[in-house]
């Protein structure tokens, strides 16, 4: 049962839900910080304020299977506090992770059923809004494998058109965009869920929708599309850098996994996190001597129009729909 809400003090919770590898680090770095009432994640996010970590850390997202309502009213009431304490006159506070969209083993987006509980059991001053920025799914999968290559010793182009045309089948459902804005529409209505496409980027419209959805007072969108932005690892239309290996980043990777599955990190955060970097260097140390590979042979990966091909074929139906709920022509974004 929906609670009551007092609105008499309207505070909505925006949450950008990501995708990763869709201007997420942009938003958290260079958008968000300029406007009161960010609370995270992001490099210039002051620590007190990053409530985006601490929701993560509770919320059933990526590897964690178990969400606590529990945990999330202790959650809503700090964030409630602060609000009140250092800006009350915002109407709004915006939270971001490129981790919350993220699948677990037994769910598609766990996080839309369980923010559509916070919005109906704990936040009582406002409404849940929600921003989600999509990517065409080819371009997407090769901008997560360039970044991914710093954990994967056997990073390659020939490695890259596997992870795509084999393995994209374990990618499908979290990037069905078309199903995900329908959980989304059905959870918090249409006029509580702004999607952008990562494609129109450079335009002026993509940052006005975001500024006017998110009540960015202090931000200019014409800052946004002055000159070239540069992308470290796009290196050019359909070119991407792959990173340097790195040993501890994949133990590191595969140590978050396992402890955001077997241990939420909610429960008794000081041991877990000693047990953490233990685990993390006695993987690290068995990969030092498995020898793995130190740099790969090959520094970068190419999306061609055969591998784009038989990515668009894999999404056709969803990006078919999502055209019908968008009502763009997706065709010569990449999507179709």
């Amino acid at each position: 049962m929906k609670e009551h809400k007092n609105t008499s003090q309207q505070t909505d919770l925006i949450f950008h839900l990501g995708y990763d590898k869709c201007a997420s680090s942009t938003l958290q770095d260079s958008v968000f910080p300029q406007t009161k009432g960010y609370l995270g994640a992001g490099l210039n996010t002051p620590l007190k304020h990053k409530f985006a970590k601490t929701f993560q850390a509770l919320a059933p997202c990526g590897p964690s299977i178990v969400g606590s309502i529990k945990q999330a009213r202790i959650w809503a009431e700090q964030v409630y506090n602060i609000k009140q304490s250092e800006f009350p006159e915002v109407n709004r506070l915006i939270l971001s992770s490129e981790f919350y969209i993220m699948n677990n083993i037994f769910k598609t987006r766990p996080i839309i059923p369980f923010l559509k509980k916070i919005n109906d059991q704990v936040w009582h001053h406002g409404e849940i809004k929600i921003i989600v920025i999509i990517r065409n799914q080819a371009e997407k999968l090769a901008s997560l494998y360039a970044q991914s290559s710093i954990a994967n010793p056997n990073a390659s182009q020939a490695d890259f058109e596997k992870f795509c045309v084999g393995d994209v089948r374990r990618f499908y459902e979290n990037m069905n965009y078309s199903k995900c804005i329908e959980e989304l529409h059905e959870a918090f209505g249409k006029d509580k869920v702004c999607v952008l496409l990562m494609e129109d980027i450079g335009k002026i419209e993509f940052w006005e929708k975001l500024k006017q959805f998110s009540d960015l007072v202090e931000f200019n969108p014409k800052d946004m599309v002055k000159g070239e932005k540069v992308n470290q690892r796009k290196l050019n239309k359909n070119t991407w850098k792959l990173q340097d290996y790195n040993n501890d980043v994949r133990a590191k990777y595969k140590v978050n996994n396992y402890f955001k599955f077997f241990w939420p990190a909610f429960i008794a955060p000081k041991p877990r996190q000693k047990a953490f970097e233990f685990s993390k260097s006695i993987l690290k140390k068995f990969y030092t001597d498995k020898k793995s590979k130190s740099a790969q042979n090959e520094e970068q990966i190419y999306l061609s129009d055969e591998v784009k091909s038989t990515i668009q074929k894999h999404y056709k139906v969803s990006n078919q729909k999502l055209h019908e709920i968008l009502g763009r022509d997706l065709t010569s974004l990449g999507y179709l």
